[in-house]
């Protein structure tokens, strides 16, 4: 839940413009994101995917409102580009709002967010900080999903719960 050493809640404009600068990497604890999705169902269960990753990992922040470069073949890189301003009438109702998805559609409930919404010259930000999970790792039980996810430097990955057993000695 820290950014430069910084906790989310006491991130300022000069933080999120240092990122653009510097051309800070995506990596396990810092994800971009261009738009933030959450009237479809397909978008709440990406979201809460890219969230329990990080909450299974080693927490980090996921930064609404920065697009990425992108490759010659329209890929991200993981490098910031610009500020998108993120078009929400109400910060409010929207931090409420993901606060309840994350809550309701975790097992074990992940709770402990902070959320921060930072005004730029380009656009407004939104930063989700979340907490490494110390206990048990959290599943995405929303529509009945039920998979745990942990990130590494590219993004998200599906962690397989398949336990293997040795071969039974004769």
């Amino acid at each position: 839940m820290y950014l430069f050493g910084i906790r989310v809640d006491k991130l300022q404009e000069k933080d999120i413009s240092r990122l653009l600068e510097n051309q800070i990497q995506e990596s396990k604890t810092l994800d971009y994101k261009k738009e933030i999705n959450l009237q479809k169902d397909k978008d709440k269960k990406e979201f809460l995917f890219d969230v329990s990753a990080m909450y299974n990992t080693d927490g980090g922040c996921i930064i609404f409102g920065i697009e990425e470069e992108k490759d010659e073949s329209g890929q991200n890189t993981g490098k910031p580009l610009k500020i998108v301003d993120l078009e929400v009438e109400n910060f409010d109702k929207l931090f409420q709002q993901i606060e309840d998805i994350i809550k309701n559609s975790t097992d074990p409930s992940i709770t402990h967010i902070s959320l921060k919404e930072i005004q730029l010259e380009e656009g407004k930000v939104l930063i989700i900080g979340i907490p490494k999970g110390l206990g048990l790792p959290s599943m995405v039980t929303y529509k009945s999903s039920n998979k745990f996810y942990k990130r590494r430097n590219t993004g998200k990955f599906l962690v397989d719960t398949y336990v293997s057993t040795p071969p039974t000695a004769y």
